[in-house]
């Protein structure tokens, strides 16, 4: 029976897993981690606590659960969190070790054929950051109006960031982490299309 532990029961496994994926890649090796090894790890964190946020939205919508506000208003924190510190704390390193800041330091930090990915990574950043501030000016008229767009947007970032993540993610590049992220993906695809219809038709959200 579906109840509001639901939320932090699914909140639990995509953290776990995720820094299963992570410890597995390092060895689990934790002594002297560097900033360069906590980073993918806050990357992971964010995209899969987000996950979240549209998995438990198609089991409110199909099933009528009630939204969990504590964990809206946790989970969202963290993400937030994440999302800052993931390239916050590489432009740390590499200011640190080449004395380069962003985003030439990002762009030297990959190989050539791999510059495409980290400019996806930037513009994500820029779209999730601008839900934050459409969410807290939502009451306005012309954002009401227009949250399909913004709903959209969010949508498309989280697309990028899963392509971010397979391109550049270290230990994304096989084994069971990677056909973990690809299922993730692939559910996603229906929670798009329930989230975009209900937005799209002017229903209330219960994005989290």
């Amino acid at each position: 029976m579906l109840t509001q532990w639901l939320p932090w029961k699914l909140f639990a496994v995509v953290v776990l897993l995720s820094t299963i994926g992570w410890a597995e890649f390092r060895g689990w090796q934790f002594d002297n981690l560097s900033l360069f090894a906590i980073f993918p790890l806050l990357g992971l964190l964010a995209w899969t606590i987000m996950w979240t946020h549209y998995a438990l939205g198609v089991v409110s919508q199909l099933n009528g659960m009630p939204r969990n506000k504590t964990y809206s208003k946790v989970s969202a924190a963290i993400v937030l969190a994440c999302i800052l510190l993931h390239p916050g704390l590489l432009a740390i390193a590499l200011w640190r070790t080449n004395d380069v800041l962003p985003p030439a330091s990002f762009y030297s930090y990959v190989a050539p054929s791999l510059k495409y990915a980290v400019a996806l990574g930037t513009i994500s950043l820029i779209i999730f950051l601008s839900f934050d501030v459409f969410k807290r000016i939502r009451s306005k008229p012309w954002v009401e109006r227009n949250w399909r767009w913004v709903s959209l947007s969010q949508v498309v970032a989280m697309i990028l960031i899963f392509i971010h993540g397979l391109a550049l993610g270290q230990n994304l590049q096989g084994g069971w982490f990677q056909l973990w992220w690809v299922i993730l993906g692939a559910l996603l695809i229906p929670c798009f299309g329930l989230a975009l219809r209900r937005d799209f038709s002017g229903q209330k959200s219960n994005r989290r």
